[in-house]
């Protein structure tokens, strides 16, 4: 149930009561035995595990639960978030909808000690990006696959993928919680007529107010972040303003005017 060490500190081994007795001696030679039983709380076996995932996938929330091999007869409870006390979680389980570090203090008589602490996640968020050429990315999960028109491609299980027919694309992703999460619909119809038979220049590069577009013919201009997302659309145009957007990578799309793909380049916005 219980040791003791060579210099008189007791450690609790397992659950049960033990009587601890110590003798005192003087420098005559005098004696006297003074006894006490302990009561020894395996609190130390307890752990925080989820009762499905520590994913709050798709608007679920986690519920965490104190398991522990003792009964946990007479143990009080206090829950913490981020290190914070959580004001009335002072059960053996706690239910959250919110993502962090949570962990619980349990108290047994004079026996006190912190789990140790489980991390709440939020739910993947798929998406699609693009780089220059035919490469698909989206960000980093535990298991990914692509899916062309709606159809799963075989052994399109990473984090990127080079596509050579024209489609709508879309990702399914994974975390290790095994919840998911399915992008928008990314289509490539007219991208592989990039450049076909027109010289065209996108200047200044970088750019802070106004990006110019020079082409034979009339063109629609398309920005988009890096992650896939339409952020301006100038139609019918040779020029179009990003003042607007903050600093950094954005992606530049120019259309002619049956909608094929004569230009797809990077641009630095700066400020």
């Amino acid at each position: 149930v219980a040791s003791i060490s060579s210099t008189g500190e007791l450690s609790g081994l397992s659950s049960g009561l033990v009587t601890i007795s110590y003798m005192v001696t003087n420098i005559y030679g005098c004696s006297t035995v003074a006894t006490h039983i302990v009561n020894s709380s395996s609190l130390v076996s307890a752990a925080i595990f989820p009762i499905s995932s520590l994913t709050l996938c798709h608007g679920n929330p986690v519920n965490l639960v104190v398991h522990s091999i003792d009964t946990m007869v007479g143990w009080n409870f206090q829950w913490y978030l981020n290190g914070n006390v959580i004001t009335g979680a002072t059960n053996g389980s706690y239910i959250t909808n919110t993502a962090g570090s949570y962990s619980v203090e349990i108290t047994n008589g004079g026996c006190i000690t912190m789990l140790n602490p489980v991390i709440v996640v939020n739910p993947p968020v798929a998406f699609i990006g693009t780089t220059i050429g035919h490469v698909l990315y989206t960000g980093s999960f535990y298991g990914y696959q692509w899916f062309l028109n709606g159809v799963a491609i075989s052994g399109a299980t990473t984090s990127t993928y080079t596509w050579t027919t024209p489609g709508n694309y879309s990702v399914v992703v994974y975390d290790v919680n095994g919840c998911s999460d399915t992008s928008t619909l990314y289509s490539t119809v007219g991208i592989l007529n990039a450049t076909k038979d027109y010289d065209v220049s996108i200047y200044p590069n970088p750019a802070s107010s106004i990006l110019r577009v020079e082409a034979p013919i009339m063109v629609d201009i398309m920005i988009y972040s890096v992650d896939g997302k339409l952020l301006i659309s100038a139609q019918k145009s040779n020029l179009v303003d990003v003042k607007e957007l903050v600093g950094g990578t954005y992606f530049v799309r120019v259309y002619d005017m049956d909608g094929l793909l004569i230009k797809n380049a990077k641009f630095i916005k700066i400020d």
